[in-house]
């Protein structure tokens, strides 16, 4: 009825196919960006800076991809000092939630393992498979014990985490409003995990652009959110790998720009990958862009 409030803001759907619009699409400039790329990691080799470089992207990512989520809250500094230096438990202050230095460690290198293993996926050529999302989601996990939940009284508590392992639950998230945004139901996942990878082999089949396939995998991924928790750190996973494959970078998304982030999914939740396109774009950029600075000293690309 007009004026009835719904318990559901976004009602769950089977996920959709790329649309025809992006098949062949392309952002302006990522052609000139694919070809300056190699030509920036000569420049960064011939200057004993492609190392270097290398190792604080892959530190960069896991720092990011935590903190994005709240798992941790680092500061600009703090994080830029474990960047340059490592993962060092000393140079890490008491977490927010009462985490220890240690246990913060321990999950930062948990996330670098994970991309280590990404690269190495990439490099063997491997076809992307359930068992495969299964496993990267048990080893961004590996410290993981407990996930937000609730009790039987509807209380906010935290619950054992299943790692690698679909949800047996529902884990649709309220709002602040009461309003709830509605995942893939558990007895579904299976089903639309399956529909998800063909019809990703099916646009690498076709040349898809890697920014539009990291894009659009990474939207349907969340839309069916398969896992208890972790979701987003293997979405983001996905979007690497794809990226990969096309000797492109990692996805990074920083914690100042989470705002933006959750923009761009919303987009796509009313049928507009274009932001979030656009965002793994400008993120392949500034990586060109670190490494230029790293190789040449003057951040031209």
């Amino acid at each position: 009825m007009d004026g009835e409030r719904t318990d559901i803001f976004h009602h769950w759907h089977p996920i959709e196919d790329l649309p025809g619009e992006f098949v062949g699409y392309s952002p302006p400039g990522l052609e000139a960006l694919t070809k300056l790329w190699p030509q920036r990691v000569e420049e960064a080799r011939a200057s004993g800076e492609l190392d270097r470089f290398l190792t604080r992207l892959k530190r960069r990512w896991s720092i990011e991809t935590g903190a994005v989520e709240g798992l941790y809250q680092l500061s600009r500094g703090v994080a830029e000092t474990l960047i340059e230096r490592g993962f060092i438990a000393a140079l890490i202050p008491h977490g927010a939630n009462g985490q220890l230095p240690e246990e913060i460690a321990m999950i930062l290198e948990d996330h670098e393992y994970v991309l280590d293993g990404l690269f190495e996926f990439v490099a063997a050529k491997r076809d992307l498979t359930t068992s495969y999302i299964k496993q990267l989601h048990q080893a961004i996990c590996r410290t993981q014990e407990t996930a937000a939940g609730r009790d039987p009284f509807g209380n906010k508590t935290q619950i054992p985490l299943r790692k690698g392992t679909w949800k047996m639950r529902p884990n649709s998230p309220r709002r602040k409003d009461g309003l709830t945004h509605q995942y893939c139901p558990p007895e579904q996942v299976d089903i639309e995990i399956e529909r998800l990878l063909r019809l990703h082999h099916e646009h690498m089949e076709k040349g898809v652009s890697p920014v539009v396939e990291a894009a659009w995998l990474h939207h349907r991924f969340v839309q069916i959110h398969p896992f208890q928790d972790g979701n987003g750190r293997v979405t983001r996973c996905l979007s690497t790998l794809v990226l990969l494959r096309a000797r492109l970078l990692p996805m990074i998304v920083r914690v100042d720009e989470k705002e933006v982030y959750y923009d761009t999914l919303e987009a796509a939740d009313g049928g507009d990958l274009r932001p979030l396109i656009q965002l793994i774009f400008e993120d392949q950029r500034r990586s060109v862009r670190e490494i230029s600075i790293l190789a040449r000293g003057d951040g031209r690309t």
